[in-house]
């Protein structure tokens, strides 16, 4: 079986997998890919830009919720 056509297990692209005409809901795959499309155009913006110098000040002063344990 074609791997892209079992996007459901790998992927997430729900245009390119075999269970389109009949899935009904989200997949687990397409749930992930959606995070990680989300979660790149938010890096992408100033804003995120601005989230990741934070985090990265927070690690290396070692507080909060990013510090190296």
């Amino acid at each position: 079986m074609d791997a892209k056509s079992d996007q459901w297990k790998q992927g997430g692209d729900c245009r390119q997998c075999r269970k389109e005409s009949y899935c009904h809901k989200p997949c687990s795959a397409n749930k992930r890919l959606m995070n990680a499309i989300i979660h790149e155009a938010i890096r992408k913006t100033k804003a995120g830009q601005l989230m990741e110098a934070a985090r990265a000040e927070m690690r290396r002063q070692g507080v909060g919720p990013y510090d190296k344990g």
